[in-house]
């Protein structure tokens, strides 16, 4: 906690992570695979507790961050965690092995897959370059993921599963793997969690009202190259769908207004710039129009203090504001964290460089679906309605957003 030098910092918690490896392969070795999975389990809240300590201001709310932290979930709260009829599949990636766990309200399953990270990650970049490049080839790539990663877990018929990623599976858009009858995402609902023990403390909550929307789109940033004209009419289109929404665009579209009217939202949704910073990951920033008072950057460490008790879920309808660097360990130091650990139970955030008139409907859908169903259906109705148009339907329009939390 005392080291002054982030890069130090990474670099040694980071070799630490290398004993979590190796006694996570002893276990599943020696037929122990509940212990190995509590085992990585701790790993991830190790790396967070790590990156935040001493560092992070939270509120009173933030305990997706400090409930993990101050004990590691049992596996008997694991799988009660699981989906009905659905699965947690958590996944730990080391130099000469990749474990799983697809954790069931029945019981855990452990699975060895004989794949190392080095060529994982052979696999996964090439993949990611042919999605944002909209290359033909991307159904090839697709299923030979599919083959290493969901093949050997043995799902049932659309089984829907919540992946908790590991090491350079956070750059796997699982949605767009592909299997025999199709893409994922045909085949099952698919969501997202940091950890199983941060799902498990999320599912633990009573769910929460979906009413009141807090949009902003199309912050003005003092240039016209930086407008976000599809995401003005976006926020619009959604403003419409809910009474008593609160719409705001261009130099309405301020921090300072986020930062006010959050605490008292249901659903946020943001559309506008994100920057990951990749040196130090809490100074990421979204961004937003200035005000007289205050600046437009808001930093991802500055929302670990926004109380968002009553939201329902965070939309960030921005470039890239899933990704972001991460430690051995742990998953994408970007806006997930942040959060999640102020309050909000599920976030829906992005992937790679999203095109506008995608991202519209895709939203227009998945608000539309909400009050009637969960969270992870209304996505799933969302992403199939864009991939069934034929000019949208290759993976770069419709599987840029995940839905990280609480499926509900």
């Amino acid at each position: 906690a005392r080291f002054r030098s982030e890069e130090f910092k990474t670099g040694f918690f980071g070799d630490m992570q290398q004993i979590f490896d190796g006694a996570i392969a002893l276990m599943m070795d020696a037929g122990r695979a509940e212990a190995a999975l509590e085992t990585s389990e701790r790993s991830r809240a190790r790396a967070l507790l790590d990156l935040v300590r001493g560092r992070v201001k939270t509120s009173a709310g933030a305990e997706a961050v400090a409930e993990p932290l101050r004990r590691t979930r049992s596996v008997a709260d694991l799988e009660a965690a699981a989906p009905e009829g659905g699965a947690i599949v958590e996944y730990h990636v080391t130099p000469t092995r990749t474990f799983a766990w697809v954790v069931r309200r029945s019981g855990v399953t452990p699975v060895t897959i004989t794949v190392e990270q080095r060529a994982l990650a052979a696999a996964i970049t090439p993949l990611n370059a042919a999605i944002r490049a909209r290359g033909a080839d991307v159904p090839t790539q697709a299923a030979a993921l599919y083959q290493r990663l969901v093949r050997p877990l043995g799902l049932a018929p659309g089984e829907p599963i919540v992946v908790v990623a590991h090491d350079v599976l956070h750059h796997v858009p699982f949605q767009a793997l592909r299997g025999p009858s199709g893409w994922l995402i045909e085949e099952r609902a698919v969501s997202y969690a940091p950890s199983a023990s941060v799902l498990a403390h999320l599912v633990a909550q009573p769910a929460r009202e979906r009413k009141h929307l807090l949009a902003l789109g199309n912050p003005d940033l003092g240039s016209a190259r930086l407008a976000l004209p599809g995401a003005q009419r976006e926020v619009e289109t959604l403003g419409g769908l809910y009474s008593g929404s609160e719409v705001y665009v261009r130099q309405d579209a301020t921090k300072e207004r986020l930062l006010a009217r959050a605490p008292e939202s249901q659903l946020l949704h943001v559309g506008a710039h994100a920057e990951v910073d990749e040196v130090d990951p809490l100074y990421s920033v979204i961004r937003l129009a200035r005000s007289e008072k205050v600046p437009g950057e808001l930093e991802a460490h500055e929302i670990y203090r926004v109380n968002l008790n009553r939201s329902a879920i965070v939309a960030l309808s921005a470039c890239e504001t899933g990704v972001g660097r991460f430690s051995r360990g742990d998953e994408p130091w970007g806006f997930t964290r942040p959060v999640l650990s102020a309050g909000a139970p599920a976030m829906l955030v992005s992937l790679w460089e999203v095109e506008d008139a995608a991202t519209a409907r895709t939203m227009a859908r998945f608000y539309r679906e909400l009050p009637v169903g969960s969270a992870r259906d209304a996505l799933r109705a969302a992403q199939r309605e864009v991939l069934g148009d034929p000019r949208t339907a290759h993976p770069f329009f419709w599987a840029p957003f995940v839905l990280v939390g609480d499926w509900r």
